[in-house]
Formats: C-alpha cells, structure tokens, sequence
C-alpha cells in the first residue's frame, strides 16, 4: 500500500512537471529593424550611443504579433561596457548594459533594458553582433511599449540579436574595446505563447497543461485501479 501511495505522488508530480514544461513553448522573432543611416552608433571609451538614429521597423504578424506598427523609427541608445573584454582565442568578448528605445513620433514601439549582452566579433573583422537571451545565466532583457501599438504579452523568455557593421574591425585597446562606429540592424523575441493573446490575457488552463497534463491523469487512473484490486 506505501509502494502505491508513493507512486502516486511521484506520478502526480511527473504530470505537473511535464506540463508546466508544455506551457513553455519556443521563442518567436516579433519585430526588427534596420539602420536608415550609416555609421551612427559610436563606441567610445567603453560606451556605446546612437543619438537620433533612423530606422526601418517591421512588426511580424500572426502568429508572430504581438506590436502592429511597421515603418520609420527614431531611437536612441545608451550602453555601457562591464569589465574588461576578453579574448578566447576565437572571438573578442565585451558585456554591456544599457536602454534603447524605439519611437514613432510620441509613441513608443518598444523599449529595451538590458544587462549582459555581448559585443562579439573575431579579431579585425567588421562584422560582430551583440547577442543577449534571458535563458543564459546573467543575461537580463525588458521589454516594453505603448498601449496603442502593443497587441500581445510580453512573455519571457526575451532574446535579441544586433548585427553590427562597424569601422574600424574590431580589436582590444588596452583594457577597453578600440573605438569605432557601426550601423545597426536587429531583432527581437518573445516567448511564442504570448503571440496575439491580448495584454494580460491569461491562457486557457488546459492549453498550458496540453497532452502532457494526460500522463499524470493516465498514471493517477493506473494507480487508483491497483488500490481497488489490492
């Protein structure tokens, strides 16, 4: 009778395991945008701007949606570097921290804070990226954007990706990345299950829970057949 009761429980604990596991679904690339104008993200002396920039921005639609503007963009960003960049022997790594944010007019498409992301590059090459994903440890991103352009929940986990075309290639100058500019393209990413939900729009329960919510019913069913044939 113990060995059933304690299959129980593990069972009901497997159930609920897999399905807040379902509940979890995929990243979705939601929104991106490209630079207009060459050259105007500048890092000097360990911080990283772009004043005024213009950009193309595109919002993806269903099921990807969760903005509904698309078309001209001024934003601006602020970042700054964390420590020393490093060299492991492939790629030059420098963290950085900061706030960018995406206006049409008065109206904010989206607002990015963010801790750990990376400005990567090999050694000299005018192609490096700086990539940021809340799944990695150290890695945090916040998202946020104006009532009227926002159809959907911000759900994390959140990721980013910018590709940078920078001049010159990059390079370590003492204990600082070497200065340059670049021009910027990028996009962003949400966890897909809040895709067109609405704000704050809780989900069905037996949506978040899915097939895998059945294998602890199925095993509680097993169980409760044993006890009556014990």
């Amino acid at each position: 009778m113990k060995r059933i009761f304690k299959a129980r429980k593990w069972i009901a604990a497997v159930g609920l395991f897999a399905a807040c596991a379902s509940a979890h679904a995929s990243t979705i690339t939601f929104a991106s945008f490209s630079d207009l104008n060459a050259n105007k993200w500048v890092y000097t002396s360990g911080n990283l701007t772009a004043v005024n920039d213009t950009a193309t921005w595109t919002s993806f639609g269903p099921p990807n949606m969760l903005l509904n503007y698309s078309g001209p963009v001024t934003y601006n960003l602020t970042a700054a570097a964390t420590g020393a960049p490093t060299f492991d022997g492939t790629f030059i790594k420098q963290v950085i921290n900061g706030h960018m944010q995406f206006k049409n007019g008065s109206t904010t498409v989206l607002d990015i804070v963010f801790q750990g992301a990376i400005i990567t590059g090999v050694p000299g090459s005018n192609s490096t990226s700086i990539p940021a994903d809340t799944t990695i440890a150290g890695n945090v991103i916040s998202y946020n954007a104006d009532p009227s352009v926002l159809v959907g929940s911000f759900v994390g986990p959140f990721s980013f990706s910018i590709a940078l075309t920078q001049i010159p290639g990059i390079s370590i100058s003492g204990s600082s990345l070497a200065n340059f500019t670049a021009t910027a393209s990028g996009t962003f990413a949400a966890d897909s299950l809040g895709g067109g939900a609405g704000p704050g729009t809780p989900l069905p329960p037996a949506f978040l829970g899915g097939p895998a919510l059945l294998v602890g019913i199925a095993g509680l069913r097993w169980v409760r057949r044993k006890v009556q044939n014990v």
